[in-house]
């Protein structure tokens, strides 16, 4: 499944600094995963798709794929991520922080 490829490539990247297009990749699986679980942290023209798609199908993420999400984020969030070096240089560091752990939390709950 790709939400659980793009999930599983952050974990996978190591020590290493986190390459941004995998990070957002991740951002992307753990939001439609916060979705499926009711828990979605964004609704816009760019989510209808994924929307209607959840809908359609009866699939209920594991415990173990909502961990793996939380720690997906854990590491975006943290020191070696280069999407988060991006982030450093706008002045809205804060507000996506913000963002990326409202979607962590919703792993949690």
């Amino acid at each position: 499944m790709l939400v659980e490829q793009a999930i599983q490539r952050v974990l996978d990247c190591g020590p290493e600094c986190l390459d941004a297009d995998l990070a957002v990749e991740a951002v992307a699986a753990t939001e439609i995963i916060a979705k499926a679980l009711g828990r979605g942290t964004q609704s816009d023209t760019y989510t209808k798709e994924v929307d209607a798609w959840l809908k359609s199908i009866s699939a209920v993420p594991t415990s173990t794929l909502r961990s793996n999400a939380h720690q997906a984020m854990s590491r975006i969030l943290g020191s070696d991520s280069e999407l988060k070096e991006l982030w450093e240089e706008s002045e809205d560091l804060e507000s996506w922080q913000s963002s990326v752990r409202l979607l962590q939390s919703a792993m949690s709950a």
